[in-house]
This record gives C-alpha cells, sequence and structure tokens, in this order.
C-alpha cells in the first residue's frame, strides 16, 4: 500500500508540476514600454560594444537608433568628452534596463542602469532615455539625469 501511495504522489506532482507550467503570466508592463525596452537594449548594446568616447562618427554610426531631432542636437553640441547617451566622461562598464512609464504623449521614459565595477569600487547611476514609437520603431528623443 505504501508503495503505491508512494507512486500515486509521486504521478500527482508531476501532473501538477506539467499543468502549472503551462500557465503563463500576464505580462502587466504596458506594450509600449516593452515595444522601447527591446529598441533601447539593441541600441545600448551597440553602443557599450564599441568605444562610449563620443565622435562624430560614433554619433553618425548611433543616429539609427535616434531621432532626427536629438541627432541633430548631438552634431551640433559635438560633445569631446561627455558620453552623450551616458551622461559621463568616466565610461561606464555595463547597463541595465530599469523602470519604464509610458507619458500622456505617448512617448515614454526608460531607466537605463549604469555600471562601473572594478577591483576598489562598485557603482551604479542611473539616466532616462525618453523615447518616441515613430513609423513602427521607438527611438530616443533625449537623455537626462534620473531623478
Amino acid at each position: 500500500m505504501t508503495k503505491v501511495l508512494s507512486t500515486s504522489t509521486i504521478v500527482i506532482v508531476a501532473l501538477l508540476a506539467a499543468g502549472c507550467s503551462s500557465i503563463s503570466l500576464p505580462t502587466l508592463e504596458n506594450p509600449s514600454c516593452t515595444q522601447a525596452r527591446e529598441s533601447a537594449r539593441s541600441f545600448y548594446s551597440l553602443h557599450f560594444g564599441s568605444d562610449l568616447k563620443p565622435s562624430e562618427e560614433s554619433i553618425e554610426a548611433r543616429s539609427i537608433g535616434l531621432t532626427a531631432r536629438f541627432a541633430a542636437k548631438l552634431r551640433a553640441e559635438r560633445p569631446e568628452a561627455v558620453d552623450p547617451f551616458t551622461l559621463t566622461e568616466d565610461y561606464p562598464r555595463a547597463f541595465k534596463l530599469g523602470a519604464c512609464k509610458r507619458q500622456n504623449d505617448g512617448s515614454v521614459v526608460l531607466e537605463v542602469q549604469l555600471l562601473w565595477r572594478d577591483k576598489e569600487m562598485t557603482k551604479q547611476e542611473s539616466v532616462d532615455a525618453l523615447m518616441v514609437g515613430k513609423d513602427g520603431k521607438w527611438l530616443i528623443d533625449g537623455i537626462s539625469v534620473r531623478k
């Protein structure tokens, strides 16, 4: 009887586990944030995968992920030391995306967490990327210090 009970218990637990694994939890994030997050991840992966030091060439290479207005602003300002996408001269080693908030105008503000780590310190700061949807794509329209 103990063997049958143990086998039955195992079968029931296995069936419950299989049933629970097919349950999908709904995403609570606004769809605009989900789409903007994918674009921002691609943009910052490209950015961190190359030299963070600003130059005309780096702005041009990244302009595909920027609105025309923001790209023109960066070209006009010609940043020399401060990276316009992390707002720092002390270039971080990595990034991750944080909170996202949809604005009334349809744009989103996405937190970009910047990470530094070496033998002496570990540090994290954040900037906000203002992102707008244009022609089915999400583009960065500005970067600001996170408040």
